[in-house]
């Protein structure tokens, strides 16, 4: 009869085998990793573009070098 396996049958739970599930938690946290570190890099990216401008408005005369070197430590702080 076909339903001798019971729940788990030939090919584990829901169909995905033992080692099938194992290997989508695998995935699942690769992708999680990549979305951390992707998401964590993106802070830098912010801070970066500040800084261009920070430079921009010194080189442009709109603040004074102790303005841009104020500013400058405090978004490298963050």
């Amino acid at each position: 009869m076909m339903f001798n396996r019971g729940f788990i049958g030939h090919s584990g739970c829901f169909g995905f085998g033992y080692f099938g599930m194992w290997q989508w938690l695998i995935v699942i946290g690769v992708i999680l990793v990549i979305a951390y570190f992707i998401s964590k890099g993106k802070g830098h990216r912010k801070s970066d573009a500040a800084i261009m401008i920070l430079k921009e408005k010194f080189a442009k005369g709109e603040i004074t070098e102790e303005e841009y070197t104020r500013r400058k430590e405090l978004l490298e702080r963050k």
